[in-house]
Order: structure tokens, then C-alpha cells, then sequence
């Protein structure tokens, strides 16, 4: 990823990503999750471009016939990691303190 890139992925994490841990049955440790989740199809089509990463899911069933269809992206694991490892320095204070707890959780370094 481009310095660009990198700025661009953190300025939309800021605002509209959850950072969490996840643990499948086969995982003996959690891993870092990474999840953005919005109506902009193309958004998220652009993180996919960006990170070389996942694709793009949905659309996700609506309550009302009238609201947005919703689309998600996620990463976990290591490579969630390395993404958010890229973004973390331009994130603020709240986002980067829930990424310390997380990795502290995974037991993984943030450098």
C-alpha cells in the first residue's frame, strides 16, 4: 500500500470500521478483526483494491423495503493485522487504545 493508500484506509477505519478479536473453534488464541460495513458498494470495493485483500459481501437483508442495502468487508488473522499495523499511527486515541487492548488479547505486537 501507498502512503495514499494507507492515509485514505485510516481517514474511513476512523469513522466507519470495527476493530475486534475473533476466535474460530480451530484457533487456539484470538486473531485481530477488521470490519467496515456501509451502503458504498464502491467503498469497500476500494479497500479490496487497495489491500489486495478479501472481497466485497452482500447485499445484507434490510429491515424496511425503503433503507439501504448494506455491503461489508473483513479481515482476520495476520493479515488483518498487518492492515491494521499500516493505519494504526493515523488513527485517534480511542481507536488506537481498542487496538492495543486487541492485540494485547491476540498476544501480538502493534511494531
Amino acid at each position: 500500500m501507498t502512503d495514499e493508500e494507507i492515509a485514505w484506509l485510516a481517514g474511513l477505519c476512523e469513522g466507519e470500521a470495527s476493530f475486534s478479536s475473533n476466535r474460530s473453534q480451530r484457533q487456539s488464541r484470538p486473531s485481530p478483526r477488521l470490519q467496515v460495513v456501509m451502503g458504498d458498494k464502491d467503498v469497500l470495493e476500494r479497500i479490496v483494491a487497495i489491500t489486495g485483500q478479501s472481497h466485497v459481501l452482500g447485499p445484507l437483508k434490510t429491515r424496511e423495503v425503503h433503507h439501504t442495502p448494506m455491503y461489508y468487508w473483513q479481515k482476520t488473522g495476520p493479515r488483518a493485522a498487518e492492515i491494521i499495523r499500516a493505519i494504526y499511527p493515523l488513527l485517534g486515541v480511542r481507536r488506537r487504545a481498542c487496538i492495543e487492548r486487541i492485540f494485547a488479547e491476540c498476544n501480538l505486537e502493534l511494531c
